[in-house]
């Protein structure tokens, strides 16, 4: 056996000591000869599996420095791959993190693939999606992970790949191909493994939910929870807990608040068993007891939700949730105090223009108009024009002005809405305030003419046909037309 099997071996079998030995006793005998290289190639493999993590690159950059052209430079390439791949994934999401990633993909593609051996073909369409993963190409990570399959041979590797490709297409909401990998995943699982059959379920189910199959997801939910919560000899706390919480969702999807209710009950009985996290389920509770009317539960499971939470999302969303129930109720202080904890608790919050919105209604609803055009401005500005809400600040602006009595203005803004936003929900409030301009102005057939494209486009029974009611008696009483 030469020397450089008898290495390559030792490496394979992770006899990384006598392996070290053996390459740094060559490397220093054979300063001067090409096979430095290849060995200052191995050694920085070595390090790489020891987790040297300073030691890596300097014996790789001697390679890659070199004016040579080496026959196992996309090794070299791939390992350097790897190895800034590795660090990166211990950084927190940081422009570091960023900087390292993109190093990763550099090298990935600078190797020419049909050098690779099947064993390392495979490690680079794996890592390769990841790092297309991280970067938000989601489509070129499927690719690679789809080519990444028949590289490996064994059921476990490729249930992952299935679970990885599954959990690609959720992200990018293609909800049928993602329930596929699903399938595949589970069928690739041995039927030894009972619970991680389970959680792939759940995750199809999860998926089913999302895009509105809730017979199925419903019907998968139930058949687990009588093993894993009717059968006492296979009783699983946090498989049920899982099951119960998208019951829950579905329940709540399909308006069937009571069920969601007792559903959302269960999950945190048993995230309470299992020592889970109890506030999403205290959350989620406080949501449907307030689309049940029952307020005063609403609100105290709201208030256990906030003294529970450790978790930045969740406190947002409470505090949202308080606004909903305040605003409901007609309670407009309440409902700002709300929003206002919330910035002031989290003052770069993801959604700062809808916040903005609701700080602008509020204060419209309690009639303190200019406060109220100052935040519908405020969120305009963190907000794209194209955007459904940037109208609805729009035609909120046109209403305070109309109430402020500057007619021009607020005509001005309806004109807008209606020029931009043709196919738009806003459009009949654009045309309604813009009725009451006309009329306000004295153009009662102009009038008339924008509050019957408003009625055009309303149900009845609601505020805004109340109000373009109104508008119609008006104009009508004064054409003496009954």
């Amino acid at each position: 056996m030469d020397i450089l099997t008898k290495i390559e071996q030792l490496l394979d079998q992770t006899k990384l000591k006598e392996a070290e030995k053996e390459i740094t006793k060559i490397l220093v005998d054979n300063l001067s000869s090409p096979q430095y290289y290849f060995y200052s190639f191995l050694l920085a493999k070595l390090n790489f599996e020891l987790e040297r993590d300073d030691q890596v690159m300097p014996n790789l950059e001697k390679i890659l420095q070199s004016s040579e052209k080496w026959n196992f430079i996309d090794k070299v390439y791939l390992l350097a791959a790897n190895y800034f791949f590795i660090i990166a994934n211990r950084e927190q999401p940081t422009p570091n993190k960023y900087q390292l990633i993109r190093k990763a993909e550099k090298y990935y593609k600078a190797i020419d693939r049909s050098n690779l051996s099947r064993a390392n073909l495979a490690i680079y369409f794996y890592e390769r999606a990841r790092i297309e993963e991280y970067l938000g190409h989601i489509r070129n990570s499927i690719h690679f992970f789809k080519s990444a399959l028949p590289m490996y041979s064994t059921h476990e590797d490729q249930k992952a790949l299935h679970e990885y490709i599954a959990e690609a297409y959720k992200n990018i909401k293609e909800y049928k191909q993602a329930a596929k990998h699903y399938d595949c995943a589970i069928k690739l699982t041995p039927t030894s493994k009972p619970k991680t059959i389970a959680y792939l379920q759940i995750e199809k189910a999860r998926i089913l939910e999302y895009s509105g199959n809730w017979k199925e997801a419903n019907l998968i939910l139930m058949n687990l929870l009588e093993t894993f919560d009717m059968n006492e000899s296979t009783k699983d706390f946090e498989i049920s807990m899982y099951c119960y919480d998208i019951l829950g969702y579905s329940f709540s999807s399909l308006k069937e608040y009571s069920k969601s209710l007792h559903y959302f009950e269960k999950a945190l009985d048993y995230a309470k068993k299992t020592k889970n996290s109890i506030t999403p389920y205290i959350y989620e509770i406080s949501r449907i007891e307030r689309k049940l009317g029952n307020y005063e539960n609403a609100r105290n499971k709201a208030m256990e939700a906030l003294e529970t939470s450790n978790s930045d999302t969740y406190t947002q969303l409470i505090y949202i949730e308080l606004y909903r129930q305040y605003f409901d109720l007609g309670e407009y202080d309440q409902a700002l105090n709300s929003l206002q904890l919330l910035l002031k608790t989290y003052p770069n919050y993801e959604e700062l223009g809808w916040v903005y919105l609701k700080i602008g209604l509020v204060y419209t609803l309690k009639g303190e108009y200019i406060e109220a055009i100052n935040f519908l401005k405020k969120a305009q500005k963190s907000m794209n024009e194209k955007d459904e809400n940037y109208s609805t600040t729009q035609y909120l602006i046109a209403f305070c002005f109309l109430k402020r009595g500057d007619i021009d203005n607020a005509a001005l803004t309806c004109k807008k809405i209606i020029k931009n936003h043709a196919q738009n929900s806003s459009i009949a409030w654009a045309h309604a305030i813009l009725a009451r301009c006309y009329y306000e102005k004295g153009l009662r057939i102009d009038a008339k003419t924008e509050a019957e494209k408003a009625k055009e486009y309303v149900q009845p029974n609601t505020e805004l046909y109340r109000f373009v009611e109104e508008i119609l008696i008006d104009i009508l009483r004064d054409l003496g037309i009954n």
